[in-house]
């Protein structure tokens, strides 16, 4: 089974969210989940919340991570959202942003994804 509860695309999906949503976390706070310079700075990891979000091959449960001073906010599934735009829309809108930037500093990785019409060129 490929889709729903237990599939394969519904697993590998849920991983690349989960994935993302921890990488960003770390970066948030500048340091890796249980490093010694985390200690003492001021904000931590403060678990998770369940956020379940429907993608294109159906919903998938997820646990957003939180920040103890509340100041996390996510790209790869933002606050208040419940619908998830395909991660190729993800990719394909980082491409549009390096392509229409004059700062040759900007990478991939640091290009935000942050999918509303307001940002998105090809969403009506």
């Amino acid at each position: 089974m490929l889709t729903g509860d237990g599939g394969l695309l519904t697993g590998l999906v849920r991983q690349v969210l989960q994935t993302g949503l921890e990488v960003e976390m770390t970066e948030h706070l500048g340091y890796e989940r249980h490093a010694p310079e985390g200690r003492g700075s001021g904000n931590s990891r403060n678990g998770t919340t369940p956020k379940r979000v429907t993608t294109e091959i159906g919903e998938v449960d997820l646990r957003v991570p939180r920040d103890r001073a509340g100041t996390f906010e996510p790209a790869t599934v933002p606050k208040h959202r419940r619908r998830a735009v395909p991660v190729d829309n993800c990719v394909q809108y980082r491409r549009w942003r390096l392509a229409s930037s004059s700062d040759a500093s900007i990478s991939t990785a640091s290009a935000p994804c942050i999918w509303s019409a307001s940002t998105w060129p090809y969403v009506g």
